[in-house]
């Protein structure tokens, strides 16, 4: 089984790597659409943006499953400390994710292409997971001080 660590440098080495293909290449890849090629992203600063959101939406949702484990184990402290790292990394994928609405808001997202939506979906399977696992290890606990 994977712990938030393996998971946070797996996000972290991706990034990475996809940051440096990007800017030493820089050039984009292309979609086909009918007879013209589109490219998905315009902009190196979006894509960063759009990056770190993923790797810290990943980087929670391992935390949270982790935080899962160690409560279905009994290890309370563990589990809430893991809640912690969880939240921590959400709070940082919302703010590059409210980076990512101010520049929508500007007008410097000319449209909407598969790695903005799978950025978005990302935080939001991250969001829900932690927040129902947060409960779920609330529950774990409580009911675990009572046996």
């Amino acid at each position: 089984m994977f712990t938030t660590l393996h998971i946070q440098v797996n996000c972290v080495f991706t990034f990475i790597i996809s940051v440096y293909i990007i800017k030493k290449e820089n050039k984009r890849y292309p979609i086909k659409n009918g007879e013209k090629a589109e490219y998905m992203i315009e902009n190196e600063a979006i894509e960063t943006i759009l990056m770190t959101i993923i790797a810290h939406s990943g980087a929670a949702r391992g935390s949270a499953f982790e935080a899962l484990s160690a409560a279905k184990k009994g290890e309370a402290e563990k589990s809430l400390t893991l809640i912690e790292q969880a939240n921590g990394a959400l709070r940082e994928a919302h703010s590059s994710h409210k980076a990512l609405l101010k520049m929508d808001a500007d007008g410097e997202i000319e449209k909407i292409d598969m790695l903005i939506v799978h950025a978005q979906d990302h935080l939001m399977m991250s969001t829900l997971a932690s927040e129902l696992i947060a409960e779920i290890v609330e529950i774990r606990n409580v009911l675990g001080k009572m046996e």
